[in-house]
């Protein structure tokens, strides 16, 4: 959970009985009423740490109490020799195989238990406006201007100009210098969104003396990019001090620092160089294993019904169907977290339906309303191939709340936005893209009669880009708590650029250009030696960048060539609370800044946490 650092046991006190008695304080308001009090710095940091330890820190209008008991989901059998047999296809003996399945038995074929994920953003709905301070540039199509938008200072209110400006040059000031190869940034998202730990950390713990430090996984990351570069000893080492990989795989410091991360990297480089035959074989076997699991894909899930009927939403949770495949790691975390016990709400993209609301998104609603008829009995688990994967089969029967988007292409957008007045828009300001955007809310009960049930009005925050027009989006949610702008905020962190990638359904409108090769495997079976793990990993990883991020004609271009046009990138970083915010360096000459632009784009709607916690967020200056 943490160690609360300076914090007497009153002071503690004090702000969980402040969370207790008033729920929706953020905080960061905690902090500052805590600091007033006592007359001492309490940081935000502290606070979190304070309320996680009594279990307070879900989503507003969340307990702890509710969350779901923790499940298990079970695996077929003909599933579980899988792996066996894709091995010995790959040159393994059977008598390796069966060997290494004994020694991880307990490990690899005990059923998984799913958690909850703490890297997972929390989408509570009661952010305060001043807790982060990362900017975007703007969206193709929003109102222009290198610094994000342009604002009429005599239509907005100056105090909000002001929080504008000082938000803007908050994070200037927190940029470090223009670094080296800070386009690894798409090789490290790709390996954050499929694993939530440090795989050549779990290859090497077992071997290394100092693996039990607090900074080893940190020190196995950047010695995977270095050996992958070329890096055969320690002391070359101090030519990457100034390169993108040092900030993001958390190095401080130079290559003479005595600190734990880089006394861990030096006893990795000795350690690699002399590493015995034996134990080569076993990482070697053990590294097939696991990249098997982490970059198996899952497609969606079905949810089962008591009255039979069931229902598909997509791997990422993003969409009622089928659309965003995931790692199966990350997406069964996001079942458990965002369906299975709801602990924070999922945001779907838009309810299906390109006129009007399919009645997909109506039996999505009596389903999370919990309904007669309409309970969850299990949840499947698809494969690429919609076949059963594994299954949950306890699943709490309870109401489940949820965001999501409206189009003005539906008949029901003019229905559902009619009684927002014009006299209620509002601005705001969002920090991630650096851009303002109006909105106003209201609530309505123009569609409880599709319900056999009754049902509570539904909340409905309209958005506008120029106030004097037409809202241009639209969130709808069944959520009681929480305000209209904290709602915004929470929509906007998955979806920031409103479709701007033209997603429909979960697809792409570029789906000629995108598509091309996504249903290809990124598994490549081979006999490795041990040095060749660190580039076969880069190289995987790298194809998953091509499959996911960047448009489709990327997906047969050789690593060289993406090394130069985009992981060389150089850039600068910036470190803000529990965000990171990369920014890439790309002339408006370069032919690959469009290509770049889409895929910072996808990136940053897909969500994406680092292994300590902290959201990604990318954007391209000059």
């Amino acid at each position: 959970m943490g160690v609360i650092h300076k914090l007497k046991e009153d002071v503690i006190t004090f702000i969980i009985d402040q969370k207790k008695s008033n729920p929706p304080v953020s905080i960061r308001q905690l902090a500052i009423v805590t600091s007033e009090k006592f007359r001492i710095k309490v940081s935000k940091s502290s606070v979190s740490t304070a309320l996680k330890n009594a279990s307070l820190s879900s989503a507003v209008g969340r307990r702890a109490k509710n969350a779901a008991v923790v499940t298990k989901f079970t695996i077929p059998a003909n599933r579980k020799s899988e792996i066996s047999k894709s091995m010995q296809k790959a040159g393994f003996s059977k008598e390796e195989v069966e060997k290494k399945k004994k020694e991880n038995a307990a490990a690899k074929e005990a059923s998984p238990q799913i958690e909850k994920n703490e890297k997972e953003e929390p989408l509570s709905l009661m952010p305060d406006p001043l807790a982060q301070e990362q900017l975007l540039p703007p969206v193709d199509g929003d109102i222009a201007g290198v610094r994000g938008v342009t604002v009429n200072s005599t239509v907005l209110d100056k105090d909000f100009l002001a929080t504008v400006e000082h938000l803007r040059d908050q994070k200037k000031s927190k940029k470090t210098s223009l670094l080296k190869g800070m386009g690894f940034v798409f090789l490290k998202a790709a390996q954050w969104e499929a694993s939530d730990k440090s795989l050549m950390s779990e290859l090497f713990k077992s071997y290394i003396s100092r693996s039990s430090h607090d900074s080893f996984d940190a020190a196995c990351e950047i010695f995977l990019f270095l050996k992958f570069l070329g890096t055969e000893s320690f002391d070359q080492i101090s030519v990457y001090q100034e390169h993108g990989l040092w900030q993001l795989n958390k190095l401080r410091g130079s290559n003479s620092d005595e600190n734990g991360t880089l006394l861990s990297l030096k006893e990795l480089f000795q350690w690699g160089s002399n590493v015995t035959s034996a134990s080569a074989s076993s990482i070697v076997m053990e590294y097939s294993l696991e990249k098997k699991y982490i970059f198996s894909e899952v497609s969606g899930f079905e949810l089962l019904l008591e009255d039979s009927e069931k229902l598909t939403i997509d791997a990422a949770i993003s969409s009622l169907g089928f659309g965003i495949k995931a790692p199966i790691n990350k997406s069964v975390a996001w079942l458990s977290n965002y369906i299975i016990s709801n602990i924070h709400s999922p945001v779907f993209f838009k309810v299906p339906g390109e006129k009007k609301f399919d009645q997909t998104f109506y039996d999505m609603v009596a389903i999370f309303e919990n309904f007669s008829g309409k309970k969850i009995q299990k949840v499947v688990i698809l494969d690429q191939n919609n076949q059963e994967v594994a299954r949950f089969s306890t699943i709490p029967a309870r109401r489940r709340t949820f965001l999501i988007g409206v189009s003005p292409q539906q008949k029901e957008f003019a229905q559902l936005t009619k009684n927002i007045k014009w006299a209620g828009k509002e601005p705001f300001y969002h920090q991630e893209t650096d851009r303002v955007v109006y909105y106003g809310e209201a609530k309505t009960n123009s569609l409880a009669s599709q319900f056999k049930e009754k049902i509570n009005d539904f909340r409905m925050i309209a958005i506008w880009q120029d106030k004097e027009k037409d809202p241009f989006w639209a969130v709808l949610t069944n959520l009681n708590k929480g305000g209209s702008e904290d709602i915004l905020k929470a929509y906007m962190s998955r979806w920031p650029y409103f479709g701007g990638l033209g997603q429909k359904e979960g697809k792409s409108d570029f789906s000629e250009k995108v598509d091309r090769g996504r249903d290809s495997s990124i598994q490549n079976f081979g006999k490795l030696e041990f040095q060749e793990i660190f580039s076969d990993f880069i190289q995987t990883l790298s194809q998953y960048c091509r499959k996911y991020y960047f448009p489709g004609h990327y997906f047969d271009m050789d690593i060289s060539d993406i090394m130069k046009a985009v992981y060389e990138i150089p850039g600068s970083f910036c470190e803000s609370g529990d965000q990171i915010i990369v920014s890439l360096e790309v002339p408006l000459t370069s032919p690959h800044r469009k290509d770049i632009e889409w895929a910072l784009k996808r990136v940053n709607e897909r969500h994406i946490f680092d292994h300590f916690g902290r959201r990604l967020w990318i954007e391209i200056i000059l």
